[in-house]
């Protein structure tokens, strides 16, 4: 499955997500099905923790750019 391109929004170890609107200057909150595999793919792989609908904490900024690395 391909995703859209999405955007974290850092808040010291905190990333928030959001996806792009190219049609208006407005980003876009990913809905509940759009966030399940990436909580599944946190939760199998240790890598962050979901603290709220579209927000991950992680223990360490190397955690965070794994993260990063895999779903951005």
């Amino acid at each position: 499955m391909e995703y859209a391109k999405i955007i974290w929004e850092k808040q010291g170890l905190r990333l928030r997500a959001a996806i792009p609107d190219p049609s208006t200057e407005w980003v876009n909150f990913l809905t509940d099905a759009e966030m399940l595999p990436i909580q599944e793919w946190s939760d199998d792989n240790k890598c962050g923790l979901r603290i709220s609908f579209d927000t991950f904490r992680f223990r360490t900024e190397e955690e965070m750019t794994v993260f990063l690395l895999v779903w951005s």
